[in-house]
């Protein structure tokens, strides 16, 4: 049964008939006082069901356009604005010079582009500067290069290798190499999207939904570079782990290129404190015996629990004890959007999301990107006349990638849904089919395919005959 918002004037009737009826009061004249007062809680009643009514409308997801903007907007502590489209950006990029003699700067905002799409330019985010026997800058130990697309949208996400020409840089900055894939990039948010973060708003702000509360910060946020994660999901396991939650964000690309080495740690147990505390947050989940040393030796088996997303390791309680020497080494943390997400939930952030509270108290939220389902891609594309058959494969391979890389954890890989995606985006496709297997034997995805709960699927390779 639907809701439906009760008028002033309605109202007002209403109360003042049962006014008369249960007290016996006549003087119901429009100068009388009982009136009065059932006028006023009469246009007090209508403005609460008027609020009610544009909190559903956002919550039953039955309006769009200008009216969903209007419908969000009336929402609790200032609602949810519509977000605008953003480029892709992320840390991707090696950078080479010949000459090792003296130091070179490589300002921010040097220009990149592609010899495949010239028509995109990326530039660098930050300062790098070669000291004299550099050669090279930018490392998956020590981050690599971080850029951003000029161009907002979709249209700037692209895989490892193609962002390789220097377009505006200074002498002696020789070659570029894109050591991972860009992503990050989104347009406008459409109507769907807009509808989940509502609904996800509505349901950790009015119905205490700690889980939705984490999904709607996860999509909601944008880091200091501009990333924002185009899915994220919560992923629970209470037989295993209670009051451990993951919280699976992707910008597409599995925000790759964000981890680093994180700095070894040594130290000497003092009043018999098992904490130790490591740059985080780490991507390993434990750490092995390899990992750690304790009184210059090497441990005989784990005898400690990390706490990757706070940098915690903890030791076994009676394995150490006061005046026992430790080191720890050889681990990665993640840095960029993961890193600033964690640190919005731990309330350790200027960012003004971080102020609301996000975490239920004696919980473990982990903020992890999913693992990549790879699947593999063999079709047969038959054509409309007049069109050129390697180009428009080129433009099937690129739809593939970026439906893959719209699938949040947990999603499927659905036929009808590429197929549908393909007929809008290719001009010149007659028809398409998936086959089971490509030109070398292996196995590609020809039916529907379902991930894990922390996995996304993403397209590892294509052939096309």
């Amino acid at each position: 049964m639907g809701f439906t918002p009760t008028t002033a004037p309605e109202a007002t009737q209403f109360l003042t008939g049962r006014l008369v009826a249960s007290s016996g009061l006549t003087d119901v004249a429009e100068s009388g006082t009982a009136l009065a007062i059932c006028t006023v809680i009469g246009q007090e009643r209508a403005s609460v069901d008027n609020a009610i009514q544009g909190r559903l409308d956002a919550k039953f997801l039955d309006v769009s356009g200008p009216d969903l903007d209007t419908a969000c907007a009336q929402l609790p502590n200032g609602g949810v604005a519509r977000q605008g489209a953003a480029a892709a950006s992320g840390a991707c990029m090696v950078l080479t010079r010949t000459s090792t003699s003296g130091t070179l700067i490589v300002p921010a905002n040097t220009v990149l582009g592609r010899s495949d799409n010239p028509s995109l330019r990326y530039v660098t985010t930050v300062s790098v500067t070669f000291l004299a026997g550099e050669a090279t800058k930018g490392s998956l130990a020590a981050g690599y290069i971080p850029v951003v697309c000029t161009t907002l949208g979709t249209g700037g996400n692209c895989v490892a290798g193609v962002i390789d020409t220097i377009v505006d840089g200074p002498e002696g900055l020789t070659t570029v190499s894109q050591a991972v894939a860009l992503g990050g990039g989104v347009t406008r948010e459409t109507d769907e999207r807009y509808r989940l973060r509502a609904t996800l708003y509505l349901q950790a702000f009015m119905g205490s939904n700690t889980r939705a509360a984490m999904e709607y910060v996860a999509l909601t946020f944008q880091s200091q570079a501009g990333a924002r994660a185009r899915n994220a999901a919560t992923y629970f396991d209470p037989t295993t782990l209670p009051g451990y939650v993951e919280l699976v964000v992707d910008d597409g690309t599995q925000f790759s290129g964000q981890v680093i080495a994180g700095q070894t740690v040594t130290g000497t147990i003092a009043n018999n404190q098992r904490r130790v505390y490591l740059e985080g947050p780490i991507v390993q989940d434990n750490l092995s015996t390899a990992q750690v040393t304790v009184n210059s030796g090497t441990p005989s088996s784990v005898q400690w629990s990390l706490v990757s997303e706070a940098g915690e390791l903890w030791f076994d309680s009676g394995y150490v004890s006061t005046g026992n020497t430790y080191s720890v080494q050889d681990y990665t943390v993640y840095t960029g959007f993961i890193a600033e997400l964690q640190a919005v939930l731990f309330g350790a952030s200027t960012n003004a999301l971080a102020g609301l509270g996000w975490m239920a108290a004696g919980c473990r939220v982990r903020v992890v990107p999913p693992t990549p389902a790879f699947a593999r891609f063999s079709v047969n594309i038959v054509l409309f006349d007049g069109f050129d058959f390697a180009a428009v494969s080129t433009q099937v391979e690129a739809v593939l990638t970026e439906y893959c890389a719209s699938l949040g954890p947990g999603v499927p890989f659905l036929i009808m849904d590429a197929l549908s995606a393909l007929r809008q985006a290719v001009p010149g496709l007659r028809n398409l089919t998936f086959n089971a297997t490509n030109d070398d034997g292996q196995t590609c995805v020809s039916t529907d395919a379902y991930p894990g709960d922390r996995e996304s699927i993403r397209l590892l390779s294509y052939e096309a005959v």
